[in-house]
């Protein structure tokens, strides 16, 4: 008798799997580029010396979690600063830590996330 467990789900998570048509020239480019990003939003945080939440090594590589920098964070007024200036933070998703999320998805890179972390560090200040 054979069992009649369904499959395990199986997410699509390799770019050939989504895209057949792409060549692996260009999936090694876009793993680069996405390679940069997430490596860039781990510096920013570093460089303003915050904190992740969940450790790296278990970290999704699309999304960090960050612990606010301190008890009187006001995450609206640093999310309105960023928005009108064309950047956008997450609102955390953990019921027991005030956290807010960055997120290395969509057409960035390197740089982008640069002139991310200026205008982030002046939303702090402001």
């Amino acid at each position: 008798m054979r069992c009649a467990l369904p499959r395990p789900y199986r997410p699509y998570t390799r770019q050939s799997e989504r895209s057949p048509n792409t060549s692996p020239r260009e999936r090694r480019r876009k793993w680069a580029r996405h390679t940069r990003t997430i490596n860039a939003i781990h510096e920013g945080i570093a460089r303003l010396g915050l904190t992740e939440t969940i450790p790296r090594a278990i970290q999704s590589g699309l999304v960090v979690a960050v612990n606010y920098p301190s008890a009187d964070f006001d995450f609206t007024r640093v999310h309105d600063y960023c928005y009108e200036r064309g950047y956008t933070i997450y609102p955390g998703k953990m019921q027991t830590a005030s956290t807010f999320r960055l997120c290395a998805l969509g057409a960035i890179d390197a740089p982008d996330i640069a002139a991310f972390f200026r205008v982030f560090e002046e939303a702090l200040k402001a």
